[in-house]
């Protein structure tokens, strides 16, 4: 027994004086462009660009700032995008003169030094539109619940025959008064929790917004329902800024066609968020469209409308 004993103590002491600090290197580690860009027909071309970075490294998102951003339009150059410092918290981005046309073809091209060159190709969904949008304050349930305000609310949606990808939010908009125009203006929008919404398998997502495809109801006239709360005043990350107003007698009703490239990013994405605090989940990974990095280039088509809020 003392033979036994003196034996497992040498081989304790071997395994913990023989400890050799390994420098782990994969495909992981090599930085590569992250593109991210998400565009409509209501807007210019938007483009961040950063760095990836590896999981045995701090996070820290850094910016992109010398690249080359050049959009084709059906395989012809229309122009080389303008990097454009941020002025808030998020990354500055390299933006465009023009506006996308719905169904044309658009390929992005980015190279910058010490990066291999990225490109993706996308282009926006036909728009799909809604009608018959309807909010009606719960006043029972509000009365109870003095610093929310919940709304049941619905619309119709026409949906296309071919199958769809959609993106939901709802919003109340925060207004601000410009002196120099003497009229209140949107200043921004405050999301709505959507509670519940009888679309089945739909996925929570940024904004408090809803990921759904029409897999039900394909091609046919669906109506919406469901229940969705917001702040009576203004959330509070507006605060620190003045002179800002909350309208409460409307609602507004965003219904975005995401192309499925987008879709696929979003779910994929919100796979994530919601399992990040869950320890004994094993991340995902994020879906992506960029040849030789990461990220997203996608179009998606937006349909919106006010809801008058009824009591």
């Amino acid at each position: 027994m003392n033979r036994l004993k003196i034996i497992s103590g040498l081989l304790i002491v071997f395994c913990f004086s023989c400890v050799k600090e390994l420098n782990i290197k994969s495909q992981s580690s090599v930085h590569k462009i992250v593109l991210n860009s998400v565009f409509n027909p209501n807007s210019i071309f938007k483009v961040e660009l950063s760095p990836s970075f590896s999981p045995y490294e701090d996070i820290e998102v850094k910016e992109i700032k010398d690249a080359t951003v050049s959009i084709y339009e059906e395989g012809i150059l229309k122009e080389n995008l303008v990097y454009q410092t941020s002025t808030d918290k998020h990354l500055g981005k390299y933006i465009s003169s023009f506006v996308p046309i719905q169904g044309k073809n658009y390929r992005i091209k980015a190279s910058s030094p010490n990066y291999d060159d990225v490109a993706a190709t996308a282009k926006i969904p036909s728009l799909v539109t809604f009608k018959e949008a309807k909010a009606i304050n719960d006043k029972l349930w509000t009365s109870n619940n003095p610093g929310l305000i919940r709304h049941d609310f619905s619309f119709v949606l026409d949906d296309n025959p071919e199958e769809n990808y959609y993106y939901l939010t709802i919003s109340a908009p925060i207004n601000k008064f410009n002196p120099q125009t003497l009229e209140w203006e949107l200043y921004a929008h405050q999301y709505a929790e959507i509670l519940i919404a009888d679309l089945p398998k739909a996925q929570l997502y940024v904004n408090n917004g809803l990921i759904f495809t029409d897999r039900s109801f394909n091609g046919n006239s669906f109506k919406i329902k469901g229940t969705a709360t917001s702040y009576r005043e203004i959330h509070e990350e507006f605060d620190g800024i003045s002179g800002l107003v909350k309208d409460t007698s409307i609602l507004e009703v965003s219904l975005h066609h995401l192309s499925k490239e987008v879709y696929y990013f979003y779910t994929s994405h919100a796979t994530n968020l919601l399992n990040q605090d869950d320890f004994y989940t094993e991340p995902t990974s994020v879906y992506s469209n960029i040849k030789n990095g990461f990220g997203i280039f996608g179009g998606e088509a937006i349909d919106e409308q006010e809801m008058v809020i009824q009591y």
